[in-house]
C-alpha cells in the first residue's frame, strides 16, 4: 500500500477534531502514538466508530500484554516499538493494508468538496461556484451537488430561476432523518447539477454545526463533488464547512477594498489552520 502522510497531529485530538479529519481526508491508515495509553485508547475507539475499515498501526514503548489487550479491545491490531526496524515496519503497513482491502469502509464518502468564499460582496464568488459545479456536472459518472449558504443574499436561484419553495435551510434542519424520498422534494435540478438554493430572506434563521456536518454526510455519500458559495461573513457554520473542504476558493476582484480583505480573511484562514487549502481567485482581472 502505497504511503502518503495527509495530516499529522502533535497532540491527540479532541472528538469531534478527529472526527472532521477523518471524514475531510479520509485516511486509509492511522498511525497512532501510544504515549498516554487512555488518550490513544479513546482515539483509536472514534476511529473504529466514526471511519470503519480505517486501519490503526499503534506504535508505542510499551508492548506488555495489558498494553496490547487494550488496544486490542479499542480495535488496533498492529504494534511496533522502536527503534524500528525496515522490514518490520513494511510488513505491518502490509498487513493493514490488506486488512482495509478486506474490510470495506462502511460508506463511500467523497472528499471532493470545494469551497467559494468571497473576499466582499459583489466579487462574482456566486458566478465562479455555479460556472465551475456546471462544468463538473459535464464530466462522466459525476452526480455534483451546489449549495448556497449565503442565507441571506444568495443568488444562484435567481441566477438559475429555481421555483422549488425548499431551500438549504430546510435541507440543513431535516438532515438527521433525510433520506433519498425528502431530498428529492429539497434538491433542485438544472441539467446535470443538482442545487440547493438560500431560499428567502430570513434574518432570523440559523444553520447549527452539528446540521451542517450531517447535511456533507449525506451529500458526501450521494454526489462525487459538492460545491458551496458561502457568504463571506465567516459564520460559525461556514467555518466548520471549510474545515471539511478539501479546496478553499478565496475569491476577489482588482479593487483595492476587496484585495485588503482578501488579504484579511487569508489571515483568519492562516489563524484555524486553514492556509494550506486556499487558491485566492482573481476575478474580472482583465
Amino acid at each position: 500500500m502505497p504511503i502518503a502522510v495527509v495530516r499529522s497531529l502533535e497532540q491527540y485530538p479532541a472528538e469531534e477534531e478527529l472526527v472532521r479529519v477523518l471524514r475531510s481526508l479520509a485516511p486509509q491508515l492511522v498511525l497512532l502514538s501510544v504515549e498516554n495509553l487512555g488518550e490513544a485508547v479513546a482515539v483509536a475507539k472514534c476511529v473504529e466508530t466514526n471511519a470503519p475499515g480505517v486501519a490503526v498501526l499503534a506504535l508505542g514503548q510499551d508492548p506488555s500484554p495489558e498494553v496490547l489487550l487494550e488496544m486490542m479491545r479499542a480495535g488496533v491490531r498492529e504494534f511496533l516499538q522502536p527503534p524500528f526496524d525496515g522490514p518490520a515496519v513494511v510488513e505491518a503497513v502490509s498487513r493493514a493494508g490488506q486488512a482495509v482491502e478486506r474490510t470495506p469502509r462502511s460508506a463511500n464518502l467523497s472528499d471532493q468538496i470545494f469551497s467559494f468564499l468571497p473576499s466582499k460582496a459583489g466579487a462574482g464568488t456566486s458566478t465562479v461556484a455555479l460556472n465551475l459545479g456546471a462544468a463538473m456536472s459535464e464530466l462522466p459518472s459525476t452526480r455534483v451537488l451546489l449549495v448556497d449558504f449565503d442565507l441571506n443574499s444568495g443568488l444562484i436561484g435567481f441566477m438559475l430561476k429555481l421555483d422549488n419553495p425548499h431551500s438549504v435551510i430546510d435541507a440543513a434542519e431535516s438532515s438527521l432523518h433525510m433520506d433519498e424520498t425528502l431530498w428529492n422534494q429539497i434538491v433542485s435540478v438544472r441539467g446535470a447539477l443538482d442545487v440547493l438554493a438560500a431560499g428567502k430572506i430570513n434574518l432570523g434563521c440559523r444553520v447549527e454545526p452539528l446540521q451542517v456536518r450531517s447535511l456533507l454526510d449525506y451529500a458526501r455519500r450521494h454526489y462525487g463533488a459538492i460545491c458551496l458559495d458561502l457568504s463571506g461573513n465567516l459564520e460559525k457554520y461556514a467555518v466548520e464547512i471549510m474545515h471539511e473542504s478539501k479546496r478553499i476558493f478565496l475569491v476577489c476582484t482588482a479593487e483595492l477594498p476587496s484585495l485588503h480583505l482578501a488579504r484579511e480573511k487569508l489571515a483568519f484562514l492562516r489563524s484555524v489552520d486553514l492556509e494550506d487549502r486556499v487558491s485566492v481567485v482573481l476575478n474580472r482581472a482583465g
